[in-house]
């Protein structure tokens, strides 16, 4: 029995080595932008989803290095987009053209109603400060601020804004075809909720005038700033730095 215990812990010992090894080859065939390399330690078996000393997985490695024809092929073989590192070096990237092949396998919009909205403003409690944008095709202030808004989420790492279209039910694919102009990845949203009660839960001050910019506390997820209307990028950035600090 004593003999089994130990013939398996080196097993494990020698496996865990292994798959080190094997994934330390692959982040540094990544790095060196080798995709033929990439893909031979792929099919032996490499985890693609595995992560390296310091958090990053090869497909965060890739998207820092800009290794366009690897991001493509990792997210083929199914690389994972969830993963912290890999959200920060999507956001960290300034190169429009991964950002839309990243954003052709993961931008999404969702439905939502107001309870909801308050409950992914509670999941970034102590992790992000928070803007909602409310915005619509239809509105030119909201369209025009749209690229600002966006600029600023890249810039700040310790923020995350959520877009949120009150467009018409029909209106569906024009939005997420807007999105995607945009650059917008990951998750944006739709509004399904009747009008007054939807204003009427997430702030009573409301009027429902578009665009409409509301800002949470980073620490205490409560607000810090609202407004209706287009603002300048100083309103935004003032809110944003008193949203962190608090």
């Amino acid at each position: 029995m004593i003999q089994y215990i130990c013939n398996l812990l080196i097993f494990i010992i020698f496996t865990g080595c292994w798959m080190d090894s094997g994934l330390n080859e692959l982040n540094k065939a990544v790095s060196n932008g080798d995709l033929e390399k990439v893909k031979s330690l792929i099919k032996n078996g490499t985890d693609i989803n595995g992560l390296s000393w310091d958090g990053d997985t090869p497909l965060a490695n890739a998207i820092r290095m800009n290794h366009i024809g690897i991001i493509r092929y990792l997210l083929d073989s199914g690389s994972k987009l969830d993963n912290y590192q890999v959200i920060e070096a999507i956001k960290e990237n300034k190169n429009n053209e991964i950002i839309k092949l990243i954003n052709s396998y993961t931008l999404q919009l969702i439905d939502v109603n107001s309870e909801q909205i308050l409950n992914k403003i509670k999941h970034y409690e102590g992790k992000k400060a928070v803007i909602l944008n409310f915005w619509a095709l239809w509105c030119k202030p909201c369209v025009e601020e749209f690229p600002m808004i966006i600029s600023l989420d890249h810039e700040f790492n310790e923020l995350v804004v959520l877009f949120i279209s009150t467009d018409f039910d029909d209106q569906r694919k024009q939005v997420k075809d807007f999105l995607k102009i945009q650059n917008v990845v990951g998750e944006s949203y739709f509004k399904v909720e009747k009008d007054e009660v939807f204003i009427d839960s997430l702030l009573k001050e409301w009027n429902g005038t578009l665009p409409f910019t509301i800002v949470y506390s980073k620490s205490s997820g409560n607000i810090v700033d609202f407004w209706a209307g287009k603002e300048l990028e100083t309103r935004f950035r003032s809110a944003i730095n008193k949203a962190i600090r608090l």
